[in-house]
């Protein structure tokens, strides 16, 4: 019985497919099977990644998908990723479920609150002790979570819409402090949402928005 040759696999973009490639078959009874291993693979091949923006970049492959997060059908969605609860609206506004089971309709409206970093803190905390959206836990993520937001296809703002609805062009806190030269303690980092997205510091007084996130169950 003649023994497969290696396969090896190839993964594209975010792992939207695999396709088994061949090392050098060496008899043609191989290459057949070869062939249908490949041809298997190509049927299950991932649909074509999609995301939601109001200003799409041409010719960049999506980086954060729809199929990436879970509707929770509760104003939250579940990055499969890191298994983080984000709310879908920022601190502010008001979650509307407008079909039942159905996220892909959700809208947030009302206007998103500014914060200074430590009133951010605070707010969150405040959202947490009052259930926010009928949970507990709620923070104001560091700037490694938040940064995992944005998304490349997209601009002004650099987020999938279509998972978190009026997101505002802007700039957002997060809970990670600036540790650099001596006198920078009054600073933090910040994720911005404007144009084709940017992680940078600013001083904490400053007034920017918030989105919370929560540990996953």
């Amino acid at each position: 019985m003649p023994i497969l040759p290696p396969l090896e696999q190839h993964y594209s973009g975010r792992m939207t497919g695999m396709i088994f490639l061949l090392k050098k078959p060496r008899v043609e009874q191989d290459m057949k099977k070869i062939i249908v291993l490949n041809m298997i693979s190509l049927m299950l091949l991932a649909p074509a990644a999609r995301a939601t923006c109001p200003s799409p970049h041409a010719n960049i492959q999506v980086s954060k998908p729809d199929s990436l997060y879970i509707e929770n059908f509760d104003g939250t969605v579940t990055d499969q990723a890191t298994s983080l609860v984000w709310a879908k609206c920022s601190l502010g506004q008001t979650w509307v479920d407008n079909t039942a089971d159905d996220g892909s309709d959700d809208s947030c409206v009302g206007t998103a609150t500014t914060y200074t970093w430590k009133g951010a803190l605070d707010a969150a905390r405040s959202s947490s002790d009052s259930a926010y959206l009928g949970k507990t836990g709620w923070r104001v993520p560091n700037v490694k979570e938040l940064g995992s937001l944005l998304e490349n296809a997209c601009s002004s703002p650099a987020i999938n819409t279509g998972i978190f609805p009026s997101t505002v062009n802007a700039i957002y806190w997060t809970s990670s402090p600036y540790a650099g030269s001596p006198g920078t303690d009054l600073e933090a980092w910040y994720v911005g949402f404007l144009s084709s997205g940017e992680i940078f510091r600013e001083l904490k007084s400053k007034l920017y928005r918030v989105r919370l996130v929560r540990e996953g169950e």
